[in-house]
Formats: structure tokens, C-alpha cells, sequence
């Protein structure tokens, strides 16, 4: 299901116009740091974006056309892979919700 999500998302992300502008200062809207921190995510976990260019063109139009918020988001993406390579030992976690599995 969640797979499914992700791919309908790229699909309506792909078919904006490709002379929309990620973080057009003037035009800024909430959906903005949503999309460029999915796609910070996806990038970080390894996704193939290749079927997707104009998401490709956005991410890199960001990166280039905003280094000070890209500074950011290459901090969390590399957060990110750094975690998804090593994660965290939670075993220990005794959480009052949410139980962790006993080994």
C-alpha cells in the first residue's frame, strides 16, 4: 500500500509543467519543503528517479538555485543515509505504547 502511495505521489509530482520552480520565493507555498524533503528522503534511500525527470530537474533546479536551503537538506540527507546504513539498536526501548520485540 505504501509502495503504491509513493508512486501515485511521483506521478502527480512528475506531471507538474516543467517551468514550475521549487522554492520560487515569490510564489512560495507549503507544499514546497514537503516535496523537496520527500524527495531528500527517496534520494537518500536510494530511489531511481530516472523514470521521473522532471522531478530530477526540480531537485537539481533546488540544489543550484538555493545552496543556503540546499546546505540543509544535504545535512539531512546525509543524516539519513548514515542512519539507513547503520540504524540505531532500539532492543532496549522499553516505550509504554508501543512495545519492542524481545529477541
Amino acid at each position: 500500500m505504501l509502495r503504491e502511495v509513493i508512486y501515485l505521489s511521483l506521478i502527480m509530482q512528475s506531471q507538474y509543467p516543467s517551468t514550475y520552480q521549487i522554492c520560487d520565493l515569490e510564489n512560495f507555498t507549503l507544499a514546497d519543503p514537503l516535496l523537496i524533503m520527500d524527495t531528500v528522503v527517496m534520494d537518500a534511500l536510494e530511489f531511481d528517479f530516472s523514470p521521473y525527470p522532471n522531478i530530477v530537474k526540480w531537485y537539481k533546479n533546488f540544489q543550484t538555485a538555493h545552496p543556503d536551503l540546499w546546505i540543509l537538506a544535504q545535512e539531512a540527507l546525509n543524516d539519513i543515509r548514515e542512519y539507513n546504513k547503520n540504524p540505531l539498536d532500539m532492543s532496549a526501548i522499553k516505550h509504554p505504547i508501543h512495545p519492542t520485540k524481545s529477541n
